[in-house]
């Protein structure tokens, strides 16, 4: 019998009104842009998730080791940075997703917004560009004067669809922010588009000039990390969380 999924979230603080949140996709694209933004905005770790009955992960630095899953923020901006290093097995992202949801609307968060970077896009026009699917409210109070595209068709699965579908239905304002990546190795140049994004709907006005130079530094950890991914076959799952 398969081990019981669930999680545990702690937290020093309550959350902000607003989540900006990224989980392991190929191409690392939204991971990279969230841990950038948790540096440039000098964010601080104020809670993490523990999974149960999931493959374990131990990440470290310096010596160090930190939990997978954590909760940056900072008290005088009005914002969470939510990132998940943890590879979900497909199977096991409904379970992640339905409690991470009741997490987020038993704190009285308005807002999540996902940034993804997704390999093979397609009719889409320019790989550079910006897409979005996000939910009515979310368009009306942040896309109204963004030059970004909607997706015309397709679907999410994995962590995202599982938050997505679920917040069709809540009074959470719910937005993913897509743009294309490389599959094998890590893409700042995604990460960069996705930054950019961020800082035009939260106005946040965080520099991007290190970016690629962040990218480079930590290019060894998410390669590692990818070929977890692929060691646990799960890469062909992850690929597929827009089509």
């Amino acid at each position: 019998m398969a081990e019981e999924i669930s999680l545990t979230i702690e937290a020093d603080e309550p959350p902000s009104e607003t989540v900006i949140a990224a989980f392991t996709y190929p191409g690392m694209g939204g991971m990279i842009a969230c841990n950038y933004l948790i540096e440039e905005l000098d964010l601080e770790q104020t809670g993490y998730i523990q999974a149960d009955g999931l493959p374990a992960l131990a990440p470290f630095e310096n010596g160090r080791p930190y939990h997978p899953t954590r909760l940056h923020s900072r008290s005088d901006l009005d914002v969470t940075v939510l990132t998940s290093e943890l590879p979900v097995p497909l199977h096991a992202t409904e379970v992640f997703g339905r409690e991470l949801l009741t997490w987020i609307l038993d704190r009285e968060i308005n807002e999540v917004a996902i940034l993804l970077g997704v390999g093979g896009l397609r009719n889409v026009g320019s790989s550079d560009d910006i897409h979005y699917v996000a939910s009515p409210d979310y368009t009306e109070q942040r896309l109204q004067t963004a030059d970004f595209t909607p997706l015309a068709g397709g679907f999410f699965d994995g962590i995202t669809a599982s938050l997505v579908s679920r917040a069709i239905d809540t009074p959470l304002r719910a937005g993913v922010l897509v743009t294309s990546t490389r599959t094998q190795g890590i893409d700042p140049d995604a990460s960069l588009r996705l930054v950019e994004a961020v800082n035009q709907l939260y106005e946040f006005g965080a520099d991007t000039d290190r970016l690629r130079r962040f990218a480079t530094e930590i290019r060894q950890h998410y390669e590692q990390l990818m070929q977890r991914m692929q060691q646990q076959d799960q890469v062909r799952e992850w690929d597929q969380a827009y089509m």
